[in-house]
């Protein structure tokens, strides 16, 4: 009678720790689960954009056409194939491999888009500290990440770096015959007094002598 009562004490005990195991896996295994799929919805949101007008995203990178919120033109940092003589800003990366990337994967349209999007731009400090306060809408990102992908397949022509080389040397030969020009009798009145000092000076030794 002893026994049977102790075994009776002990089983409530034991359903009870049970049941707080199974509480707790399936607390676990509800939450992950729940993560996994806040996750994935996040990121279909982030990758979901409307098609875009590479030819508006360009006017977006070079600054013709200004954001609506504000923000600075993509060329102020970065630069990429194809796009102005001297290229863009470097402060930021080139993004030629990136554009490169956008033309051939469909995948990394999604990525692009993170790092446009706030809170986290895909993790990039300065892309948060600069556009934090001019968030892109939904419609500029796909304009910007259209012309990425198009920007990428261009090549600025080789000519273009001979013309820049000889804009060069014709701006410094000018710069020379305007100073010569300019500053030539500056050095012919310098030069005067200097000479009229030292004969006054050799003939007074000479009558000295």
């Amino acid at each position: 009678m002893q026994r049977e009562s102790r075994g009776s004490a002990r089983s409530p005990l034991g359903t009870g720790l049970l049941l707080i195991i199974a509480f707790t896996v399936a607390s676990l295994t509800i939450g992950g689960a729940w993560a996994t799929a806040q996750a994935q919805t996040g990121t279909q949101t982030a990758i979901v954009l409307p098609p875009g007008d590479p030819i508006r995203g360009k006017e977006y990178f070079t600054g013709v056409l200004r954001f609506e919120n504000g923000g600075p033109p993509c060329q102020a940092c970065h630069s990429i194939g194809g796009i102005g003589a001297l290229g863009g800003g470097q402060l930021g990366p080139d993004l030629t491999p990136l554009g490169a990337a956008v033309a051939q994967n469909e995948a990394a349209r999604s990525v692009v888009a993170e790092i446009l999007t706030p809170p986290d731009f895909g993790g990039r400090p300065t892309m948060r500290a600069v556009w934090t306060p001019h968030p892109l809408t939904a419609q500029e990102k796909a304009d910007v990440i259209a012309f990425l992908g198009q920007a990428a397949v261009a090549r600025r022509p080789a000519g273009v770096l001979l013309i820049l080389l000889a804009i060069a040397t014709v701006g410094t030969v000018l710069f020379w015959l305007i100073t010569l020009v300019v500053w030539r009798k500056r050095l012919v009145e310098v030069r005067r007094p200097l000479y009229e000092q030292a004969y006054a000076a050799w003939v007074r030794r000479a009558r000295q002598a």
